[in-house]
C-alpha cells in the first residue's frame, strides 16, 4: 500500500503544501491510479504549530475532482473510514481505479486534481471545517489486479 504523507499549512481554506519546518514546497505529491494509498495530512497553523481542534469533528468527507462543478462524480470520494489523531488525518484510498478517474485521466502520464476535506460536527451538515488542496495522480499503462469501479457507487454520500 502506497502511504503518502503531506504537510499541510491549514490558515484558510485554500491549503498550502509545506515540509515539516513550514516551508512552502512546489512539487505535489502524487497519488497512483489502480494502488491502494493511505493519504496522511498533517495539518499545520501559520506558524507550522500542529493544528488544534481537529476532534471537534464526528465525520468527514473527502473528495477527488478535476472541476468546480458540484453536479458531476468526483473522480474519487472518501465519506468512511477517515480518522484522526492529533493534527493527522488519515484518509483511506481504497479504491482508486474509478471510471470517473480512468476518463479524467485518459492516455496522459498524470494529471493534477483539486481535493477538498470536510469536517462536519455532530448533528450537522454543513462543514465547520473545510480544506482545499492539489495533488497529483500518475496514470497506469495497465490494469493489472485492480478492477474498474464507480465512485459514486462504492462510497456512501453525505446529505
Amino acid at each position: 500500500m502506497q502511504t503518502i504523507t503531506m504537510y499541510l499549512r491549514a490558515a484558510s481554506v485554500k491549503g498550502t503544501l509545506v515540509d515539516e519546518w513550514n516551508q512552502q514546497v512546489s512539487s505535489l505529491p502524487a497519488l497512483t491510479r489502480g494502488m491502494r494509498a493511505e493519504l496522511v495530512l498533517k495539518l499545520v497553523d501559520s506558524n507550522g504549530s500542529p493544528l488544534d481542534g481537529l476532534d471537534a469533528y464526528a465525520s468527514w468527507d473527502f473528495a477527488v475532482a478535476n472541476d468546480w462543478d458540484t453536479t458531476t462524480t468526483p473522480q474519487l470520494r472518501v465519506t468512511e473510514g477517515i480518522t484522526v489523531e492529533g493534527n493527522a488525518v488519515r484518509v483511506p484510498l481504497t479504491e482508486t481505479n474509478t471510471e470517473e478517474l480512468i476518463a479524467a485521466l485518459g492516455t496522459n502520464e498524470s494529471a493534477t486534481f483539486g481535493c477538498e476535506l470536510a469536517g462536519f460536527e455532530t448533528g450537522e451538515t454543513t462543514p465547520g471545517f473545510l480544506l482545499q488542496f492539489d495533488i497529483s495522480i500518475r496514470n497506469r499503462r495497465c490494469d493489472a489486479g485492480t478492477g474498474i469501479h464507480s465512485s459514486a457507487a462504492r462510497f456512501d454520500f453525505i446529505a
